[in-house]
């Protein structure tokens, strides 16, 4: 009788290993299903399967837009934004004086 009890528990131990090594699975699992799901995002961005330009592109793109923008807000001479508003601002300074 005893060794049946034993036999019986030895069993029972093994199906509830046997299960709590299927739920470990089944989290693991999940977990690297939702890590690959980021890592397939963060690959869509840096390489676009549409043919759009990728994050890095973009980057470089906003990076020389940047640059531009800036070089406009710069006295050059003449020609960027910064010099045709202190033309502006010269020609209202001229103008408060004459009045």
């Amino acid at each position: 009788m005893t060794s049946a009890v034993d036999l019986y528990g030895a069993i029972l131990a093994a199906v509830l290993a046997t299960a709590a090594i299927a739920r470990a699975l089944a989290r693991a699992d999940s977990k690297l299903r939702r890590l690959l799901s980021v890592v397939e995002r963060m690959a869509d961005l840096l390489q676009p399967a549409d043919g759009t330009p990728g994050l890095v592109q973009r980057m470089r793109d906003i990076e020389a837009r940047t640059v531009r923008i800036e070089a406009e807000l710069r006295p050059n001479g003449g020609g960027s934004t910064r010099d045709a508003i202190a033309r502006v601002e010269t020609g209202l300074d001229t103008l408060n004086r004459r009045l």
